[in-house]
């Protein structure tokens, strides 16, 4: 009989007017470079001009709704089959939805990972290194081969310090950003 802590509204309630409407400045601020706003499993549920460019790029069926980011990054026919350092970055994505599951500890997100690791090469990816390999860089960058350009990115994840509402809880802004010279001229159109 107690009230809950936290209440839990619709990210597109009325009350959410003004969070939503910043995350749509920040992500919009970020354009020329994609930006996301996820779920709790990783679900596109806002994204800029630059991002909704990427993902035209994937079959209908990955795109949703919802668009999945763990989906439409490790199915071979999506962003995988773009993806020059698969193994990196495929090994990246793979290790973040087990340790996705690990936390969320629901159906959704199990089905999920079941589903994923039936994928053709998911199984490979789990004995991959990642950043702590010998002369890699600071981060591990997402290399996409996209119309002969390629594009090199890494990302930032961010959430909200202080959420009383669940929905807000659940949600993180992922932003990418170009990981070198020519993945920036690219993105700005240069």
């Amino acid at each position: 009989g107690y009230a809950p802590r936290f209440g839990e509204q619709a990210l597109d309630a009325a009350e959410m007017d003004q969070v939503r409407a910043t995350l749509m400045r920040l992500l919009e601020a970020h354009d020329p470079y994609p930006g996301v706003v996820l779920d709790r499993h990783w679900n596109v549920v806002l994204a800029n001009r630059a991002a909704s460019g990427l993902t035209a790029l994937l079959p209908e069926f990955l795109r949703g709704p919802p668009l999945n980011l763990f989906r439409a990054s490790l199915h071979p026919e999506g962003f995988a089959a773009h993806t020059r350092n698969f193994g990196q970055w495929g090994s990246y994505m793979l290790g973040a939805l087990e340790r996705l599951a690990a936390a969320n500890r629901d159906a959704a997100s199990f089905e999920l990972l079941e589903e994923i690791r039936g994928y053709p090469g998911i199984d490979a990816l789990s004995g991959i290194a990642g950043a702590d390999t010998p002369g890699a860089g600071l981060l591990v960058p997402c290399v996409l081969e996209i119309g002969g350009a390629t594009l090199s990115m890494f990302t930032t994840l961010t959430t909200f310090g202080t959420p009383r509402d669940i929905t807000l809880e659940e949600l993180c802004v992922e932003l990418f950003y170009p990981a070198d010279a020519a993945t920036e001229a690219a993105l700005r159109g240069g």
